[in-house]
């Protein structure tokens, strides 16, 4: 009998790192060791890895920064008032989002650490 597989969710993880340092150059602090754009169904991150050496061996530090923060407003047809929306959404392609993002230094500046 074959056993079935169940799988619980996709998660897709586009590494930028490269393209920003190309983009960005000294900008982008020297510590940090990748910038990846990371989608699944439900959400939209921005993780962002600093690798340090310990006398126990290499730690990774991995800061996430959920894209939902970044709201936009459009206005609802046929009525007087605005809705709010996320900028990012997970229902949007990841290349989509990505190149929305990454083009924006000013809210790469306001949500992430990657120029600190």
């Amino acid at each position: 009998m074959e056993e079935e597989k169940l799988l619980d969710k996709t998660t897709f993880n586009l590494d930028v790192t490269d393209w920003l340092r190309k983009k960005y150059g000294d900008e982008i602090n020297p510590a940090i060791t990748s910038i990846a754009l990371q989608q699944d169904e439900e959400s939209v991150c921005v993780v962002v890895t600093r690798d340090y050496s310990t006398e126990m061996g290499p730690l990774s530090v991995e800061e996430i920064f959920d894209m939902d923060i970044a709201r936009d407003f459009h206005e609802a047809k046929g009525l007087d008032m605005f809705i709010e929306v996320s900028t990012f959404s997970p229902e949007n392609n990841i290349m989509d989002n990505a190149k929305k993002l990454f083009n924006d230094k000013v809210t790469l500046e306001n949500i992430t650490s990657i120029f600190d």
